[in-house]
């Protein structure tokens, strides 16, 4: 029995020591980190950067993996270097002076027994810099009002900026799709939404991290809506609009009633010429009409539709010729143009000089025919002279194509010798534009 005892005893004693020898292979001590400074908020040097120490020896590799530094939602590219256990990180660009910077270690790092340790911590620090951060210095539109719906937001700033720290920060509510276009040197970015801002909602704009500057706008369409103009010359309709607007955008919403083939042509991206491809009927009302909807590049509408009507002349009568008669004499005139001259020889000073106007069909319009008689009128040029005098008339003929004038001519007292020019002024219903015919009455010895 003591013997059986003994033996019991000498197993526990191995079993226990072998159990001890199995624990010795076991290290439960944890793995501590620590970041230097420790302070929460502490100024770094960029130069010198901050170090993460480790109680043990790991693995470098893991370890520099496990650390990062985050500035407005990126990460900041630092430089590693090792002394020991101690690893100290140095920023690669120049940080942003004032602005919070996150320390986040970690995940997972093998020391060098290989034995894995999880590690978990933050730390916030600020990086020192002589030169004063960038900050907002202006937006525009200064009063907040937008003039359209494609309307640019115009951000600038008292220097260079961090472009995707500042379109990371960038918030605009309603919810926008927008495009960005930045300058070269990164102080000023544009903002246009891609569909056009949302009309008659105020539209906030959030922009900046850690502070955040808030600034509105508005769009009102129906206070900027799109508009048309027609002038009419003839034949020839110019079209123009309050903004700029596609060639193809508008030949879809353009109609003309009676249908008539139109030429289109664009002056410019606001302005286009509009003809019928022959000619318009004559004594016709037309309407030209542009659709409602009708959208310019810049987002404003049109918002009702538009109209214009106009009225074509009947067709008018050329004046064809006219026949000069006096006491002893008479001339035809077919030639209209102003550098022709034609001689008017009376036997005396004192004559009557009948003229005989014919037109190539009917004035039938009685504002037409005052007009022609109003226009009718003969001026004295030499020698000196004198003022337009109307002639007077007999009428117009039962056809109303042809129209009889008289006007007594006196040379001047004492220029019997020397040639008198008159100038005769008749109206061509066509252009209302007076024709002038040059009359040379001949001296009188």
């Amino acid at each position: 029995m003591p013997v059986f005892s003994r033996m019991k005893n000498s197993i526990a004693v191995v079993l226990c020591f072998g159990l001890f020898a199995q624990c010795g292979m076991f290290d439960f001590t944890l793995l501590q980190v620590s970041v230097d400074p420790g302070d929460r908020y502490s100024v770094v040097s960029p130069e010198t950067g901050f170090a993460v120490h480790f109680s043990r020896p790991v693995d470098t590799v893991q370890a520099e993996h496990l650390v990062r530094v985050r500035v407005g939602g990126r990460d900041l590219v630092q430089t590693a270097s090792w002394q020991g256990t101690t690893l100290t990180l140095v920023p690669v660009e120049a940080p942003v002076a004032g602005r919070v910077h996150e320390i986040t270690i970690e995940g997972s790092v093998r020391d060098a027994r290989n034995r894995a340790h999880e590690v978990s911590m933050q730390q916030q620090i600020f990086y020192e810099s002589d030169v004063p951060p960038s900050h907002i210095a202006s937006f525009e539109p200064a009063n907040g009002v937008l003039s359209h719906a494609r309307a640019e937001l115009v951000v600038r700033f008292s220097g260079p900026v961090d472009r995707e720290r500042i379109e990371n920060s960038l918030v605009i509510y309603p919810a926008h799709a927008v495009e960005l276009a930045w300058n070269d040197d990164g102080t000023v970015v544009r903002i246009v939404a891609e569909d056009g801002w949302i009309s008659a909602r105020t539209i906030e704009l959030r922009l900046g991290d850690p502070d955040t500057v808030r600034y509105y706008v508005r769009y009102d369409a129906d206070a900027h809506p799109l508009s048309a103009s027609v002038d009419l010359e003839g034949d020839t309709i110019r079209l123009a609009f309050s903004a700029d607007v596609d060639r193809h955008a508008v030949q879809e919403a353009l109609r003309i009633r009676p249908y008539r083939h139109l030429t289109f042509q664009q002056e410019t991206a606001r302005t286009f010429t509009i003809a019928p491809e022959d000619s318009f009927e004559t004594d016709t009302w037309y309407t030209l009409l542009l659709s409602a909807g009708l959208t310019a590049t810049n987002g404003n509408v049109l918002r009702e539709p538009y109209e214009y009507s106009f009225f074509t002349q009947p067709a008018q009568s050329a004046l064809q010729h006219i026949d000069l008669q006096w006491t002893s004499g008479q001339l035809n005139v077919h030639s209209f143009d102003t550098s022709d001259s034609h001689i008017v020889a009376p036997d005396g000073p004192d004559y009557v000089l009948t003229a005989s106007i014919a037109y190539s069909g009917e004035i039938s319009s009685s504002a037409d025919q005052h007009r022609i008689l109003d226009s009718l009128q003969i001026q004295r040029l030499l020698p000196q002279g004198g003022a337009p005098v109307r002639l007077n008339y007999f009428g117009w003929d039962e056809t109303f194509e042809t129209l009889s004038t008289l006007w007594s001519g006196l040379a001047p007292s004492g220029y019997e010798g020397t040639p008198a020019v008159y100038l005769l002024s008749v109206l061509d219903p066509r252009d209302g534009n007076a024709i002038g015919i040059v009359l040379v009455q001949e001296g009188q010895e």
